[in-house]
């Protein structure tokens, strides 16, 4: 991961958990993930993935594959989730588990599916199927692929509206509290193996993005977001009865 990835990263948990106690999971992790934390001073981290070792002293370690989590609900107060939802073969309920599994929220970074990356894709300066993650020769439990194969992941990326869309069809009847957050980073496409660009040409073309991205801030690269389980709210035409159970609201369709 790039220094501007980290710190953004960094941004992000400590800007939407702000209490160092909760109990958080972090899906998909690694050592890297662990030691933000730590350098944090988070102190009730959990690390799932599908290693069947714990290197994350002091956290907790747990075995979990991203597409169904052995897990009850509720059972985190967050769960985390940083550049792992594209490297499963079911993207969509990667992130229906998490929010499962947490009681007060999610926090996802992932890429963003925007204008600009389907242009940088076509020069193959990002990439559509994850290739070098399998090439990476570093690799301890995780092979790289989609669901920890040696097949390169397709790599999925997201825009608010789909979102909107996924939270509002699994939980029809609530208005979702969803922040979303952006920021830039050029160091990624440098590292693409198939860029050959020399320094000058790099230089120009970074100069009209960050000229492109304050025109078009949604544009930028770099993208999360946080569902806020605490601030949703029951639709208007719904209520809770006596029971706590829900049920048509019928005065809002007298209205």
């Amino acid at each position: 991961m790039t220094n501007k990835r980290k710190k953004f990263y960094e941004k992000m948990i400590n800007k939407n958990i702000t209490n160092k106690n909760s109990k958080i999971l972090i899906v998909g992790a690694t050592n890297y993930d662990a030691d933000i934390f730590k350098d944090n001073n988070f102190k009730n981290v959990t690390i799932a993935n599908l290693s069947h070792e714990n290197t994350y002293q002091p956290y907790e370690h747990s075995f979990q594959d991203l597409r169904q989590l052995n897990l009850a609900d509720k059972s985190f107060d967050f769960v985390v989730a940083n550049a792992c939802i594209h490297h499963t073969s079911k993207p969509h309920n990667a992130i229906l588990e998490m929010y499962r599994v947490s009681k007060n929220g999610i926090l996802v970074i992932e890429g963003n599916d925007s204008r600009l990356i389907k242009l940088t894709n076509f020069f193959n300066l990002s990439q559509d199927y994850e290739i070098t993650a399998v090439l990476d020769k570093n690799k301890t439990y995780d092979r790289g692929g989609v669901d920890n194969s040696i097949i390169p992941n397709f790599v999925y990326r997201w825009t608010e509206r789909e979102i909107k869309k996924l939270f509002s069809s699994y939980e029809p009847q609530y208005s979702h509290k969803i922040n979303f957050f952006y920021d830039i980073d050029f160091e990624g496409y440098k590292k693409v193996r198939k860029l050959f660009l020399g320094k000058p040409i790099l230089f120009i073309l970074e100069f009209f993005a960050k000229f492109y991205f304050f025109l078009f801030f949604k544009e930028k690269n770099l993208f999360c977001f946080f569902v806020n389980k605490n601030e949703r709210k029951l639709k208007d035409w719904l209520k809770i009865d006596k029971k706590n159970n829900i049920e048509l609201n019928k005065d809002f369709f007298k209205k």
